[in-house]
């Protein structure tokens, strides 16, 4: 602005002494005794000077307009950023009150997962005193293994292993009934007779998925649920698997954020010429009707528990439209 106004005030200093130069070099210098003289000077200059002054200062009302405009503007950058500023500190503060809870939620699931144990002779007696009350039974009484039935028992095992243990006493009662036993049934048996400890793994997942599923103003959501995948083993996640086929209503929220974030998305499955033999690292032949379980719709979107681009999730969501 300063260089403006020096530019003008040269500009007006300038063109008045211009004006008074040629006024001098023609009339001469001198006080006229006519009032008419005055007269015809005063209208001279007046009429010379007054446009160029008139311009000049129409240039200062339009800078001072200018400035104006951009003191405005840096006014309001200054409040934007302050609020981008204060909106980024509520962010941030929201993800890490989210992010405290997320892994302390996710250091209580360890800590429970480490100190599941389980015996070898807690339970054939119950699975011997079972097998002419439950209805599972009944439909297949006299065509199991009794002998073998009676001998089954969890394995002993500690943390993680835990999960083996199930899968493999699923495994086994299965065979009791020469693979003709609802899987469901069989998976919801096994959970009767280990009591409460993995109830209690299942209902602390969920709560976990839910509140990572019902944040507001988190994004990227999926590595916190990529998180939770990590922390569940193969005999893991085939437990969750064989859980959800057992379509226990205590489940259903789990089985509905299973579905909806792909948890079981590094299931590996076995296939041969005739279709589907298996999903490892289960040793039971799974039906491929029964992938419809792990699929869900959502504005005529299919979604599958075990993803969109694997297999087994493309056969899910097959053997869903198949059944549907």
């Amino acid at each position: 602005m300063q260089n403006l106004v020096t530019l003008i005030f040269i500009t007006i200093l300038t063109t008045i002494a211009l004006v008074a130069i040629l006024f001098v070099n023609n009339f001469g210098v001198g006080f006229s005794n006519k009032i008419s003289d005055w007269s015809n000077t005063a209208t001279l200059f007046s009429g010379t000077l007054t446009p160029i002054l008139s311009f000049c200062s129409l240039l200062l009302i339009l800078h001072t307009l200018r400035q104006n405009h951009d003191a405005l503007q840096n006014s309001k950058n200054s409040i934007d950023l302050s609020a981008a500023q204060l909106n980024r500190s509520e962010i941030q503060a929201t993800l890490s009150n989210f992010e405290s809870s997320f892994y302390s939620y996710m250091k209580f699931l360890t800590e429970l997962v480490n100190n599941l144990s389980i015996s070898r002779t807690q339970n054939s007696d119950y699975l011997h005193d079972f097998n002419f009350d439950h209805s599972l039974f009944n439909e297949f009484k006299g065509e199991f293994f009794v002998d073998n039935l009676e001998n089954i028992n969890f394995e002993k095992a500690k943390g993680n292993e835990v999960f083996k243990s199930i899968v493999n006493t699923i495994e086994c009662v299965h065979y009791c009934f020469n693979g003709r036993g609802n899987l469901g049934d069989i998976t919801k048996l096994v959970l009767e007779m280990d009591g409460s400890f993995t109830r209690n793994y299942l209902k602390l997942l969920c709560s976990i998925l839910n509140f990572v599923d019902q944040a507001d103003g988190i994004e990227f959501k999926d590595i916190y649920f990529n998180i939770i995948k990590a922390q569940i083993n193969e005999y893991g996640k085939s437990f969750i698997f064989l859980v959800l086929l057992a379509n226990d209503p205590s489940f259903r929220d789990l089985k509905e954020l299973v579905v909806k974030y792909s948890l079981l998305e590094d299931i590996s499955c076995i296939i041969d010429e005739t279709g589907l033999d298996g999903i490892t690292p289960l040793q039971i032949n799974i039906e491929e009707a029964l992938l419809s379980n792990y699929v869900s719709v959502n504005n005529n979107c299919f979604i599958s528990a075990f993803g969109a681009e694997t297999l087994l999730g493309k056969l899910s969501v097959e053997a869903y439209k198949n059944e549907n």
